[in-house]
């Protein structure tokens, strides 16, 4: 009875293996009968109890080999087709299991279901052919050999054996119709070859006896680029890479001779210029006769297997000969793969290493911080960290480790990946470093070295001291813009000069990290290595800020000598000048008592802006000499609506005013001169800053001020204070410039346009009145002065009671200047009082004779 299901063998000591080609055939459409045996001798038993129709054997089998099997296989009586499995693609075994009679040979590694099916149909299609083949050929002799019979007896018995004949020649009728139809088959079977063949993902040809190409499916076209018609005849040689054609014909024609398969890897050229490897298999087809009618092979494209192998072997050779220590490590920490540079630095022979714990290369006193940066690397996915190992003699070395995690294609963490340096040289040096860093660290100087890039290397104790930065903050900035170096040119001819002549020497403004500015005297060498070339600079600096500053000072205070004793010539000239105007703006009234209001406004326009000018005259002597205001109880309401008044008058009038003045503002013990002044010179700063234009706001508030308020000074005392607010909407300043605009003689202004005295004299004024000035200003937006003046208890003031100046009859009064104009006005303002008045210059005889005249009088003055 015809069996309905193939049966197939499977022999093979891997179960999975087992399980696996058993899934392969279950895939297939076509329905098998599955049998295992896991040794050879076992199969061979089966194979002779259950006789399948195809088997499937490793070669590489515990109690048999491949050899052996097929060996033993052909003592038995019915030998069924047999597909050799192995897990190397070996050409001399393939060959050899041809010989033994193996129809096909597959190589584990690249066996796929698809690569399984074609194979186990193709061989059992080709067996099922060739046992047809044998019986259609053993019945055709059965026939001739009748057919040569029924002749003889046709010959001997042609009248009696009529009837015979007719029934020989229907049964040679039959054999023929048989025959037709296994033909028939063997179509079909070849149509079917062809189908499978196009839908193959391997190239497959097939060629005559002689080598000429008879078919291609297309996936070998596609990997040679040639069409059907190209590949066919000596087609398919063409190919062949032009330098492996020959190599390929010569093996080619080797195989045949040999009467072996055709094993070969070589490189395809497609017209188009690309090149593909292929790896070649081929067999001969035999005939029921055992003669060759054909060969039928696969080229498999092998081109991205390569190109990763040499991938792989680059980086092999790469991790092999690099000077890092490179290391794979398990889950469990064990060394899975070192290469040379890691076995080096650690003492051991690469093979030693694997499967070494990473604990034992570690030094017992790093291994606790070595657990935390291995925690870390879990965490986060990586980590870096400096430590020291042991080697194999036991001696200690120091390492940088960087240790990053490793997964596969699913996600799973497989282990870690670690690459080392052997830093100890480093560390050695760095300690020497060290030792000459705690000498450096003793002077005040600050010492500090750049690489050739300006880049700190190095940040001494004093440089910590004088600049502000740590080491730490230092190290690895550009000290150009850490420290903000002179301007661009300054700096240019330095670096320029150092590395030209190898040092130089010189004064640099630089800022510390509060923005403090500081001048020291820089000296800077140049350090080169060992074979000459510029490496670093040392750069020693000495503080002389406050030398400077005492020097400036100096200047300044001579300076302020030399002006104080040209003010005072000039206040006694100008005193001189503006006392006959004062006395003449006061005695006018009196001899004109009917003036019209207008000129009377007048005169007291001109005797007001006199005292004002006599007082300014004062005030220069109070700046240059010291000397107080005279304070007595104020109310500053009216200094700022004067002040309004002359801004309005002289101020651009793209400037507006705006005064918020309250009507129960506190008194102040002030100098009504004095604080004018603070008023006017904020409001000029103001004005210089709105160039363009904007609003100067004057406004005054009570307020009383508590210790804690952060707007009073440390050393002014808590209690009532008047503000008075000074602020425009100019462009406003920088915080370095808001920190020096108190500074004596700064000024933003050109040269020319103003004395940097006018804030530093608010400053003096507002001290002498025991109050204190605050300022705000933000680029862009402008900039507010607020002024503090301690507000006086005037319940304890009396009222000023008001004096006339009363006719003294029969008094003499003696006059003595030696200024004409200063005697000819007292003497009427006097006449005018009815006084007596005797002048008298610097001349003693006259002056003595008219004191004579003025004895005889019953009153008399000195003036």
């Amino acid at each position: 009875m015809e069996r309905t299901q193939p049966i197939v063998l499977i022999v093979d000591d891997s179960s999975v293996d087992r399980a696996t080609y058993q899934r392969y055939l279950q895939q297939s459409t076509e329905v098998y009968t599955v049998l295992e045996a896991e040794l050879g001798i076992e199969g061979l038993d089966l194979c002779q109890s259950y006789q399948p129709d195809i088997l499937l054997v490793d070669y590489g089998l515990p109690d048999l080999d491949g050899i052996d099997f097929l060996t033993e296989l052909q003592t038995q009586a019915r030998t069924p087709p047999v597909i050799i499995l192995t897990g190397q693609g070996n050409e001399a075994i393939a060959v050899q299991a041809m010989k033994a009679g193996a129809q096909d040979y597959l190589v584990k590694g690249h066996l796929t279901a698809e690569k399984l099916r074609i194979a186990v149909t193709s061989v059992l299609e080709k067996a099922q052919l060739r046992a047809q083949l044998q019986r259609s050929e053993a019945e055709r002799q059965q026939a001739e050999a009748a057919l040569r019979q029924a002749n003889n007896e046709l010959e001997r018995r042609v009248e009696e054996r009529t009837v015979e004949l007719m029934i020989l020649n229907q049964d040679l009728q039959a054999t023929l119709l048989e025959q037709q139809q296994t033909e028939l088959f063997l179509k079909e079977s070849e149509s079917r070859f062809r189908s499978l063949s196009e839908s193959s993902p391997i190239g497959v040809f097939q060629t005559d006896p002689a080598g000429k190409c008879l078919y291609t499916n297309t996936c070998w076209q596609q990997i040679a680029g040639l069409t059907l018609e190209e590949s066919l005849g000596d087609g398919w040689i063409k190919a062949i890479h032009p330098d492996d054609r020959q190599e390929v014909c010569a093996e080619w024609n080797k195989s045949i001779q040999e009467q072996r398969a055709f094993l070969h890897e070589f490189r395809f050229l497609t017209p188009q210029g690309k090149v593909r490897w292929v790896w070649a298999r081929s067999a001969a087809i035999y005939s029921a006769t055992g003669e060759i009618v054909g060969y039928v092979g696969t080229d498999e494209d092998i081109t991205d297997r390569r190109q990763v192998e040499n991938e792989l072997r680059e980086k092999n050779t790469a991790l092999s000969n690099a000077l890092e220590g490179i290391a794979r490590l398990d889950v469990q920490g064990r060394y899975t793969a070192v290469n040379e540079a890691y076995a080096r630095i650690t003492g051991y022979q690469p093979p030693e290493m694997i499967g070494m714990d990473w604990q034992s290369t570690v030094y017992p006193e790093d291994l606790e911080r070595l657990k935390v940066a291995y925690q870390q690397m879990l965490n986060q996915g990586k980590v870096e960290i400096e430590a020291r190992g042991v080697r194999k003699d036991g001696s200690l070395f120091y390492k940088q480790l960087f240790m990053v995690t490793a997964y596969d294609d699913h996600k799973q963490m497989t282990g870690h990946h670690c690459f080392m340096k052997d830093i100890s040289d480093r560390k050695h040096s760095e300690q020497k470093i060290l030792e000459q860093v705690e000498l450096l660290n003793v002077v005040s100087d600050a010492i500090f070295v750049r690489d050739c890039s300006n880049y700190i290397i190095f940040w001494n104790h004093g440089a910590e001291q004088i600049y502000g930065w740590t080491a730490i903050e230092a190290i690895g900035q550009n000290a150009r813009h850490l420290l903000g170096l002179d301007s661009e040119i300054a700096w240019e001819t330095a670096w320029h000069t150092v590395l030209t002549t190898g040092e130089w020497q010189g004064e640099l403004h630089k800022v510390t990290k509060t923005g403090k500015a500081v001048i020291a005297t820089s000296r800077w060498t140049l350090v080169r290595d060992e074979a000459g070339h510029p490496k670093s600079i040392l750069t020693v600096d000495t503080d002389i800020t406050e030398k400077k500053q005492l020097e400036q000072q100096s200047l300044r205070n001579q300076r302020l000598e030399s002006v104080g004793t040209l003010a005072n010539g000039i206040a006694h000239d100008l005193n001189n000048i503006l006392t006959p105007i004062l006395v003449i703006s006061q005695l006018l009234p009196l001899k004109f008592p009917h003036l019209d209001a207008h000129t009377q406004d007048l005169l007291k326009m001109l005797e007001t802006s006199t005292k004002r000018g006599a007082a300014l005259v004062n005030q220069v002597l109070t700046f240059t000499r010291g000397v107080e205001g005279r304070l007595v109880p104020l109310q500053v309401n009216y200094l700022l609506l004067e002040t309004q008044k002359i801004a309005k008058q002289t101020f651009p009038k793209s400037i507006a005013f705006r005064v918020d003045l309250p009507q129960d503002l506190w008194l102040i013990s002030g100098d009504a001169t004095q604080i004018h002044q603070v008023l006017m010179n904020l409001c000029v700063n103001a004005r210089d800053a709105m160039p363009q234009g904007g609003t100067l706001t004057l406004s005054a508030t009570n307020l009383w001020l508590k210790e804690t308020d952060i707007q009073k000074p440390l050393d002014a005392p808590a209690g009532a204070y008047i503000a008075l607010t000074v602020a425009d909407t100019g462009t406003g300043m920088p915080p370095e410039i808001v920190a020096r605009i108190f500074d004596p003689f700064f000024t933003t202004k050109e040269i020319g346009k103003g004395t940097g005295l006018g804030l530093s004299t608010t400053i003096g004024i507002l001290k002498s009145h025991k109050g204190f000035i605050n300022v705000s200003s933000e680029v862009g937006k402008g900039t507010e002065f607020k002024v503090f003046l301690p507000a006086i208890d005037t319940t304890t003031l009396e009222p000023v009671k008001e004096t006339k100046v009363s006719p003294m009859n029969q008094k003499v009064i003696l006059v003595v200047d030696d200024e004409a104009s200063i005697r000819s006005v007292t003497q009427a303002t006097l006449e005018a009082h009815d006084y007596t008045v005797f002048v008298a210059n610097d001349g003693r005889e006259r002056s003595r004779s008219m004191l004579n005249t003025m004895i005889k009088s019953t009153w008399f003055y000195w003036i």
